[in-house]
């Protein structure tokens, strides 16, 4: 679906996912048709569209992590969110130098972390070793479901400085499927 709009209210596909819609429009046209809530109910909603952006590997960028990663790390080239011809754009030239260099140390990957009061930006160490940073956590029934950006390779093999290494103890975590290929 592409993005249609009818009397004031956009709608569109989230990254072509046929369950998830984007829906733009003055609150008072969505109030109109029953469609804005009261503060839980967006809450919820929040939670379960965060949910859902994790399960898809979708990141999102906080004050905590802003200028932490570059594009590659959080997977934006494997999502086709990043255009390599196109014209200028800030951080072009790390970003066409790391794709053209094949030197990407670090990725983004789904996990699943028990239960804790996990923060966005914050390192952490897995006990396999490879250490990295929170993208995104959200409590879910099995834990708090989280996408952080790891090095591929855990502590012993990465080069020193190869950032990160300074997290704490170690989480025993689930690595997680992605939608796509890593």
């Amino acid at each position: 679906m592409g993005y249609l709009e009818e009397q004031g209210i956009g709608v569109s596909a989230v990254n072509g996912d046929a369950g998830r819609y984007w829906i733009v429009a003055a609150a008072e046209a969505l109030a109109e048709r029953g469609l804005a809530g009261d503060l839980l109910h967006a809450e919820r909603i929040e939670h379960e569209w965060r949910l859902a952006d994790i399960r898809a590997g979708l990141p999102q960028i906080y004050l905590a992590t802003r200028e932490a990663f570059v594009a590659q790390m959080l997977n934006l080239d494997l999502l086709d969110a990043i255009s390599f011809t196109k014209g200028c754009y800030t951080g072009q030239e790390i970003i066409a130098r790391t794709q053209h260099l094949g030197r990407i140390k670090r990725r983004l990957y789904r996990l699943l972390l028990p239960r804790a009061d996990w923060r966005i930006g914050e390192s952490l160490r897995l006990t396999d070793g490879r250490a990295g940073r929170l993208v995104e956590a959200v409590p879910s029934n099995d834990g708090v479901e989280a996408l952080a950006v790891l090095n591929l390779q855990t502590a012993a093999a990465a080069d020193p400085g190869d950032g990160d290494s300074t997290a704490g103890a170690s989480v025993a975590a689930t690595q997680m499927p992605l939608p796509y290929e890593i």
